[in-house]
């Protein structure tokens, strides 16, 4: 029972909470259509009907009347149907939500911001309209009085300089009477209530008062240029031509006779517009004309400085071509000298044949320019630019012959300094020889013998290719460079062999010392004696140096030698080790030798031993 009455007051306090949350979302919408209401009055009030009317106390005639018309229309489609709408859906709205129909009230309500969105936009736009009606009405007639002013200013200037303006000045009269006839154009219009078109008209005298104002002074200067400099330019530009060919220039592809006619018509042309104030049209005509006759100026001034410098040049140029032609006689004699002593490389001999040929066509091509020069039968800037690209093909053939004889002069210096190598390499050989004859080895290994003989071999090569004729270097000196290497790696080799055969004797006479303490020493030198009887002294010195080192840590490393087999070695007896092992770092001399041998009863080392052990350190 009691679980019935605890529903019934849930769905009754429910019940409650859903009315109250209606009421209140019932009493927001209620606000927003009251909201947009109040929009729609102020809208109904704006003052639109009051602009309007201040249109009729100005001449209503042509576009202003349209515009009138339009206005008047919209207010009232506004007024009479636009409001009312409004005002039939904020009903609808009102009734929707008084049902609780919340969202059949939101979306009316959107519908009816957009409508009053429109309406504010028209009406808008009709204030606009308006306003700029009433200015343009305000200011034309301000801009036409002043725009009168300043047409009658300019009437005023071109009678005071009729003078400088010349025949132009009926045309320009007639044109500034026509700016004052539409003036009178602009008072019916304004009269008529066509502000609009009287605008346009005021903007159109404007642009033909300062096309006018440009005419007054473009035309003066222009007829002092037609009339005075261009006609002094070309008389002066004539006298230029007429001098230079007296003088030989070959001036027929400038036309000039044809193109001075043509400026003199064009001159004539230019004041026919100018008396009938064309002034825009005539100054396109004078720029070209000085244009044209700028470039004519320029190639006469070419002319003369291609003259001058051929002038300059040419003798200079000849002698050079000549000389190259005796030095390439001469290299080609040089040549076959050479090449019953030496052998040229086939590249360096197409080189020469390619120069000959080249310096044959130059000498050809040459010789037909000078001609043209001399007879003068070509301009001088055309034959300018032959005698640069001559000059600059000169320039390079002297570089490519210059190469060319030094190559051919290097075979000689090559062929000494080949000669003096290889006596150099020979008493090389000798001395190492002589040195390890006197190291007095018990014999020669023969990895010294096997370098001996290629080294040999290599010299008897190089010494056959020197004496073979005709020469050739480039094998004379890869021979060269390879007995070299032989005879240097052979010295190596012999360095090697007696420095090592030395140092084994010295540390295995350092070795004897620990022969009968240390069974293992014993047998380690016996058999390191045994290797360098046999002539292996590296591996004599690494067996021996090997085996000290277990007894005498430090030992090799003070020797600095690289011998990767070495491995530490561990003493069974770590006591006796450390009575025998001198410190890492100690240093071996002949005090620490003999009181170590004095103490322990091995074998004394041999006075000639003792003499030995700095060698051993």
């Amino acid at each position: 029972m009691n679980g019935i009455v605890y529903v019934l007051i849930a769905l009754i306090i429910l019940i409650a909470g859903a009315w109250v949350a209606s009421l209140v979302l019932k009493r927001k919408h209620f606000t927003e259509l009251e909201l947009l209401e109040s929009r729609k009055i102020d809208l109904m009030s704006k003052p639109v009907f009051e602009e309007i009317s201040r249109i009729k106390q100005l001449t209503l005639d042509g576009e202003t009347q349209a515009s009138f018309a339009k206005w008047r229309q919209d207010w009232d489609k506004i007024i009479t149907v636009a409001f009312p709408e409004v005002e039939i859906m904020i009903f609808d709205a009102e009734e929707a939500i008084g049902k609780f129909r919340f969202n059949k009230g939101k979306d009316i309500g959107g519908r009816i911001t957009s409508k009053l969105d429109a309406i504010e936009a028209s009406i808008q736009a009709i204030f606009r309209d308006i306003e700029k009606l009433m200015k343009i009405a305000s200011k034309n007639e301000e801009k036409c009085i002043a725009l009168k002013e300043r047409c009658k200013e300019l009437k005023k200037h071109i009678m005071v300089y009729n003078h400088a303006l010349h025949k132009s000045v009926s045309t320009l009269e007639r044109e500034i009477d026509e700016c004052f006839s539409y003036f009178d154009q602009i008072d019916d219009k304004i009269l008529c209530g066509d502000y609009f078109s009287a605008s346009q008209l005021l903007t159109l005298i404007e642009k033909k008062h300062q096309e006018l104002m440009d005419k007054t002074i473009i035309i003066p200067n222009l007829y002092k240029v037609c009339r005075e400099e261009i006609p002094a330019e070309l008389l002066q530009m004539k006298k230029a031509y007429e001098e230079m060919s007296k003088e030989g220039y070959i001036l027929k592809k400038l036309n000039f006779d044809k193109k001075y006619q043509l400026f003199e018509k064009e001159v004539e042309k230019c004041i026919e517009l100018l008396d009938h104030a064309k002034a825009f049209e005539a100054k396109q005509i004078a720029d070209e004309i000085n244009e044209q006759i700028d470039k004519i100026c320029e190639k006469l001034s070419l002319e003369r400085e291609a003259k001058q410098y051929v002038d300059q040049i040419h003798e200079a140029l000849n002698k050079g071509l000549n000389n190259l032609a005796y030095q390439i006689d001469k290299i080609s004699a040089e040549t076959v000298r050479v090449l019953l002593t030496y052998h040229v490389s086939d590249e360096d001999l197409l080189l020469k044949g390619k120069l000959e040929n080249n310096i044959e066509e130059l000498k050809a091509k040459w010789t037909e320019v000078r001609q043209q020069y001399i007879d003068k039968q070509a301009p001088y800037s055309i034959i300018k630019d032959q005698v640069t690209e001559i000059k600059a093909a000169l320039t390079d053939y002297q570089k490519d012959l210059e190469i060319y004889s030094g190559k051919l002069g290097s075979l000689c210096t090559e062929e000494s300094a080949a000669r003096e190598k290889l006596q150099q390499i020979q008493v090389l050989v000798r001395d190492i020889i002589y040195h390890i004859n006197q190291a007095n080895l018990l014999a020669i290994p023969d990895e010294f013998t096997i370098l001996l003989d290629e080294a040999k071999a290599v010299i008897e090569v190089v010494d056959s290719k020197l004496q073979k004729r005709p020469l050739n270097m480039k094998e004379v000196l890869i021979h060269l460079n390879d007995a070299t290497e032989k005879v240097d790696s052979l010295k190596l080799t012999t360095d090697k062999i007696i420095e090592t055969s030395m140092l084994a004797e010295k540390v295995i006479q350092y070795g004897n010392r620990y022969r009968l303490k240390y069974p293992e020493i014993l047998i380690a030198l016996t058999e390191a004696e045994e290797l360098f009887r046999s002539y292996q002294y590296a591996d004599a010195l690494e067996l021996a140096s090997i085996a000290i080192e277990k007894v005498e840590p430090g030992f090799f490393r003070n020797l600095n030698l690289d011998i990767p087999s070495l491995q530490p070695f561990e003493v069974a007896d770590a006591d006796l080790v450390a009575a025998k092992a001198k410190p890492a770092d100690a240093k071996l001399d002949k005090h620490s030798v003999e009181q170590e041998a004095g103490n322990e009863n091995t074998e004394q080392l041999l006075p000639e031993d003792q003499k030995d052990m700095e060698t051993v350190k």
